[in-house]
């Protein structure tokens, strides 16, 4: 048995062993689990957007963002949706995680963090409503306009129901069930741009495509997204050449491979995070080629000189890396 440790000490390492205190079944394959410190004390504090990884045994390491208030330090919460066609992680967590289960967890990292004074509009879809809970609660506490919009495909599906309807008594919350109310207008939904106004969305590529194309006449860096899923490759997907400027070496990124893989294959050090495209940690410069860009964290003006290497393809003709 693990011996009860402080938080700080568990941050400094980089790892942090944690306790189930509960577990809660929110909706049709989605339960959120509680987390608080072995010795009780306070957790490493976090703000909106911020997410933890957790250590699955046998699966690596799986993101999920932390729903609860910013302000509380003795718990965190996040929500896990079984997926019954991905690679194992959430259907072992949802094996494995019981009440007084302990986990090892990396410290809060926020890739997706709320702009201050400003007017938030927030989207969630599906169980990418989680980050959008923690959002909603941090407004509040400063002061700050919000609204959130839910978007799920049914009442059923939709997690933290209670908390959800006292919000929406209060007019910061407007629920859209597509089995019943069929597609969301989204061009409503963000309304018009502002000088202060922000729009956060998080939840599947069809919806993150919706709101791009809701938002394509803002300006730049008032509309943020957060994905849980990498960009699905697609069939045209060929192999290319990479070659690094600082070393001369050519190495060769095969069809099913991400770049970030082929550079960490051959011992180039990447500093990642994500690996689904959102945050820009493994972003890298690059010359001298066409690069297919799948990312949604940078400017078009970015994408001129910079790269994600976790999501990022090349044209047939390669491309130099300035590394």
């Amino acid at each position: 048995m693990l011996a009860p440790m402080t938080a700080q000490l568990a941050s400094r390492s980089r790892r942090l062993f944690v306790r189930v205190s509960s577990v809660v079944d929110e909706a049709v394959g989605i339960r959120s689990y509680e987390l608080v410190a072995l010795d009780g004390g306070e957790l490493p504090p976090f703000d909106a957007g911020s997410h933890i990884a957790v250590a699955v045994p046998g699966h690596g390491h799986r993101h999920y963002s932390l729903v609860n208030d910013p302000a509380e330090r003795l718990r965190y919460v996040i929500a896990v949706q079984r997926e019954e066609t991905g690679r194992g992680g959430s259907r072992a967590l949802h094996a494995l995680m019981r009440a007084g289960a302990m986990l090892r967890i990396g410290p809060p990292r926020n890739f997706f963090p709320l702009m201050p004074r400003a007017e938030h509009v927030l989207i969630g879809g599906g169980i990418g409503l989680t980050p959008m809970m923690a959002m909603l609660h941090q407004a509040r506490s400063r002061g700050q306009a919000a609204h959130l919009w839910v978007v799920t495909r049914s009442a059923e599906r939709t997690p933290f129901s209670a908390l959800l309807s006292v919000w929406e008594s209060e007019g910061l919350v407007t629920r859209h069930y597509s089995d019943t109310q069929g597609l969301v207008d989204l061009k409503e939904i963000v309304g018009r741009e502002g000088p202060d106004r922000h729009v956060y969305c998080c939840g599947p590529s069809g919806l993150i495509r919706g709101v791009v194309e809701a938002t394509a006449h803002w300006p730049h860096g008032h509309v943020h997204f957060e994905s849980f899923a990498a960009p699905q490759a697609s069939d045209s997907d060929a192999a290319f050449e990479v070659r690094l400027r600082s070393t001369g070496l050519t190495l060769r990124v095969e069809a099913d491979e991400t770049l970030l893989a082929a550079l960490r294959r051959e011992g180039v050090p990447v500093d990642a995070a994500c690996e689904v495209g959102s945050c820009g940690t493994c972003r890298v410069r690059y010359d001298h080629g066409t690069v297919l860009h799948r990312d949604s964290v940078l400017s078009p003006a970015q994408r001129a000189q910079w790269l994600i290497t976790c999501v990022s393809r090349a044209g047939a003709g390669g491309i130099t890396l300035d590394r």
